[in-house]
């Protein structure tokens, strides 16, 4: 395991509200007939965020996505990692020095992504 990860970080009691509002989105919320995101993908997605976060992981931008999902996205130290899920499954995308690789969430990607976070949270604040 990654040092680090598993712990809580600081930011998740203040992404709550964002992702409350999320969750109250109507149909056609992105006036493209997309539907309301269903709990259990945001569910999924925090299900997730222990195996790729640590105490010191930086603030993810949430936003919904048209697959009924929610996304996970972070951007720091050249590296970029977006967490994702909804009713095509999960997915996890990430862009660091060895590439970039998007596929199902999965144990060698998630490791990867969360060690490459770990690496750009630590570049960044260098």
């Amino acid at each position: 395991m990654i040092e680090g990860v598993g712990a809580a970080p600081s930011w998740l009691v203040e992404i709550e509200a964002r992702i409350n509002s999320i969750l109250a989105l109507r149909s056609n919320w992105d006036t493209y007939n997309a539907a309301p995101v269903d709990v259990c993908h945001v569910a999924s997605a925090l299900d997730w965020l222990p195996r790729l976060t640590g105490p010191n992981t930086p603030m993810p931008a949430v936003v919904p996505t048209a697959a009924r999902g929610v996304q996970f996205e972070w951007e720091v130290g050249g590296v970029a990692i977006e967490l994702r899920t909804g009713d095509d499954g999960g997915h996890i995308f990430v862009a660091d020095d060895l590439g970039e690789t998007e596929g199902p969430i999965s144990g060698g990607l998630l490791e990867r992504a969360a060690t490459a976070l770990a690496s750009g949270s630590t570049r960044a604040s260098s």
